[in-house]
């Protein structure tokens, strides 16, 4: 649990969202981190795994918080019991204000699944091996996020629903970009 709260910093909320062979919303969002850790350590893995079910909690919980959120999942198995199929969540993943970010051992590596929900969102699917540096790995993610830049612009002469297409290119050498492939535009959707 120390992994997931040390890097956070006063002002940051966190909500926790667990999942086997339900979906439990643990925490809202709060700035208690250390209820937060104090229920991880409580938890002991059992059952099935409804991962796309809890996922798209995890997305749904963070629209209600303003400007940009992150959603991190972190698990070593694959999906065995949602409801939700992996398109559905994908959808949800491009209509939600959330980067998103795998964290997988075991079974769940080379899942394609976490790496559509990450590319979709701008976010990463972080594999790694059993026992390695978790604690490194949600710094990395932190830093990652944190140094994000947010590029707003009005689109002119495009339909006013459905997906649209979006790259963001830089013309100085030796940097990269990662961004979402595009937006959702119609309704009350965000760009």
């Amino acid at each position: 649990s120390a992994a997931v709260v040390s890097g956070l910093r006063p002002g940051d909320r966190i909500a926790l969202t667990t999942f086997n062979h339900a979906v439990t919303a643990r925490l809202a969002l709060t700035g208690a981190f250390e209820a937060v850790s104090a229920v991880l350590d409580r938890l002991s893995p059992a059952g099935e795994t409804a991962i796309l079910d809890g996922v798209h909690v995890a997305l749904m919980t963070s629209q209600a918080a303003p400007g940009r959120s992150l959603v991190i999942l972190f698990t070593d198995g694959r999906d065995t019991m949602s409801w939700l199929q992996a398109d559905e969540v994908v959808e949800s993943a491009k209509r939600s204000n959330a980067v998103f970010y795998a964290v997988a051992t075991g079974g769940a590596r080379q899942w394609s699944v976490l790496r559509d929900l990450a590319d979709t969102t701008g976010g990463r699917a972080v594999e790694i091996e059993i026992g390695a540096d978790l604690h490194g790995q949600f710094e990395r993610i932190l830093q990652e996020f944190r140094s994000r830049y947010v590029l707003t612009y009005t689109p002119r002469g495009v339909s006013e629903s459905g997906f649209h297409r979006l790259a963001v290119r830089v013309r100085r050498g030796g940097l990269s970009v990662k961004a979402r492939p595009g937006y959702v535009a119609g309704g009350d959707d965000r760009p």
